[in-house]
């Protein structure tokens, strides 16, 4: 989970409390992470602090309890700097880890972005033939006696492999929108 990162990222772009932290967090998907809670935000921020990658101020407020306000150190954004240029790894079958790391591509170079897209690119169209070679429930693996009962399951199961390949087809061609853009305006 990149929760550290993408706090970090947050912060890059401006001095902000735990609080300030969830609310953009709960704005919507455009992170790809939304609604993470208070009590996960608050112990990656201390954890960070810890490792000198943020530091805060508190500022008291009457009535109130006093409220830190995190700022990414040098350090913090060096690190976070190497985690969105390294490739992506791990659960790769997931949109998540490319839409965090592209949320903040502008603060790369342009062969930085492009290179990560078309990683991302040569990842999913692999991912989509290999798809389109493979069928879920191959029918000729079954006997005439077992077609009969799973042959609703089999309809089912083509279903779910068109939806499964257009959304793959769409993210494709997003991609290819995106690196033209990025190839073009940056």
């Amino acid at each position: 989970m990149a929760v550290q990162h993408i706090l970090l990222g947050m912060l890059s772009l401006k001095p902000s409390t735990g609080y300030d932290l969830k609310k953009m967090f709960d704005a919507g998907d455009r992170l790809a992470r939304s609604h993470i809670s208070l009590s996960r935000i608050y112990p990656v921020l201390k954890s960070m602090s810890e490792q000198s990658l943020v530091t805060f101020e508190e500022v008291p407020r009457t009535g109130s309890p006093d409220i830190k306000i995190y700022t990414i150190t040098p350090k913090g954004m060096g690190f976070f700097l190497d985690w969105l240029r390294e490739p992506i790894c791990g659960d790769r079958y997931r949109f998540t880890h490319f839409l965090e790391k592209i949320s903040f591509s502008p603060m790369l170079e342009k062969k930085d972005v492009l290179m990560l897209i078309d990683d991302e690119l040569n990842f999913r169209r692999e991912q989509l033939e290999k798809a389109r070679n493979t069928s879920i429930v191959p029918l000729e693996d079954y006997s005439p006696d077992d077609i009969h009962h799973f042959q609703r399951f089999a309809q089912i199961s083509t279903f779910l492999e068109d939806f499964g390949n257009a959304n793959l087809e769409n993210f494709i061609r997003w991609l290819e929108r995106t690196r033209e853009h990025v190839d073009e305006k940056w």
